[in-house]
């Protein structure tokens, strides 16, 4: 039997140090966020560990892998306008689709435990989940033109996210990202998430920049090729890639009028390690970084701006805005059954689309529809119970690291 602890302890103990100090705390936190913090475990469970077996159905594709509930949310896109979407795919890869519906459903069972609401209303917003998932693949099973998917049904919840998303204003997002010591030149505002870098890392990133802004993928009438440097900074932040090298970086647009707060931009670069279902080691392979920006622009109907990717730091690193219009669920703000059911129904619709537009032209999910054809009920109460199975791993495994935490942080020296 697979020690949890050990696993996590081997896992991460390269990574970097300051970011593991935190690391210790949020993994012993919360079973939420330990089970975001762990996706290595679940990706060793089901497909060498005690649950290798248990998957009901054989169609695989291109999948999210670390798929949960605060991977969803809303970003301003290469069009300007303000979507809500999967917005994380650090651990993309190709897989069983029922992959991603387990461990969403999973997340889903553990959240409502966090958000204190009774078990039987975690049950509820599974099947809720599931079963939109099954009801958008047979709406769009069919549908051929990217185009065609813009549109899906969103809840009074979504809509009240991208509302308040879209009136967030990013000037004074920036003003609280960043400084302007002198007229014209900005710095990031160091703190709890953002630390001071080396003359060596400063001058690797300058050195990077460029090939980056050759990369990215821009809104229409941004021209990055003259964006300038205006500071770096070591970014904390996430749970399964805390640790990570991470870097936020402040750039101005170039133009021949001095910068301000409203020609800012604000970009991460972070390492590109291949998904934990196809290393259990933290590996980055050399076009890990090409393959999860092209994966996420085929998951995504309308991308996020300046995705991109550069070789950095000796390895590959992706690389994305970060704005003002960022947001997602916090389950703890959805406490109340009928919102949280709502939000879960979305989840599934949202995960059926992901799926969907990554295969668009071949079988991909389409295949689900004829292998659950009359036995829809039973794939519903398999997921279920294979939800309610590693939910109980989950809580065990959170038990058994706060009890030891101690031990962890010797072992990384922390």
């Amino acid at each position: 039997m697979r020690d949890a602890v050990t696993k996590i302890i081997d896992y991460n103990r390269g990574f970097d140090k300051k970011s593991l100090v935190r690391k210790v705390g949020r993994l012993a936190g919360t079973p939420f966020g330990f089970l975001r913090g762990t996706y290595h475990l679940f990706a060793f469970d089901i497909t060498r560990g005690a649950f290798r077996k248990s998957s009901l159905l054989k169609s695989s594709g291109p999948i999210v892998a670390d798929l949960h509930t605060e991977n969803f949310g809303t970003f301003r896109s290469m069009t300007n306008e303000v979507v809500y979407d999967v917005n994380d795919f650090d651990e993309t890869t190709t897989g069983l689709y029922e992959w991603d519906l387990w461990r969403l459903a999973t997340g889903i069972a553990i959240a409502a435990h966090d958000a204190g609401l009774p078990l039987g209303e975690g049950v509820s917003a599974v099947e809720t989940m599931v079963r939109s998932y099954l009801a958008v693949l047979a709406r769009m099973e069919k549908l051929k033109k990217r185009s065609a998917f813009v549109d899906l049904v969103h809840t009074t919840t979504i809509r009240h996210l991208l509302n308040v998303a879209v009136d967030k204003s990013r000037v004074e997002f920036m003003k609280t990202i960043a400084e302007q010591p002198v007229p014209g030149k900005f710095a990031i505002r160091l703190g709890d998430k953002y630390i001071s870098i080396s003359a060596a890392d400063r001058a690797e990133i300058q050195r990077a920049l460029p090939k980056y802004l050759g990369t990215c993928i821009a809104p229409p009438k941004a021209t990055p090729s003259r964006y300038t440097f205006q500071d770096a900074a070591f970014r904390f932040a996430g749970s399964g890639s805390l640790g990570r090298k991470r870097y936020a970086l402040l750039l101005g647009k170039g133009r021949s009028e001095p910068e301000t707060f409203e020609t800012l931009r604000f970009i991460e670069w972070k390492d590109s390690l291949d998904s934990s279902l196809d290393s259990q080691e933290p590996r980055a392979g050399k076009r890990r970084a090409v393959r999860l920006i092209h994966d996420t622009l085929a998951f995504q109907v309308r991308p996020k701006r300046y995705l991109g990717y550069v070789k950095a730091f000796g390895g590959p690193m992706q690389a994305r805005e970060l704005g003002a219009n960022d947001d997602r669920f916090d389950h703890k703000q959805f406490a109340t059954t009928d919102r949280f059911r709502s939000a879960c129904e979305v989840f599934g619709s949202v995960t059926a689309r992901v799926h969907l537009l990554a295969t668009l032209g071949k079988p991909g999910p389409r295949k689900i529809l004829r292998e659950v054809a009359g036995a829809e009920d039973r794939f519903v109460c398999h997921l279920l119970g294979s939800a309610a199975s590693y939910a109980e791993q989950v809580l065990e495994d959170h038990a058994d690291f706060v009890a030891r935490q101690g031990e962890v942080a010797k072992a990384w020296a922390v």
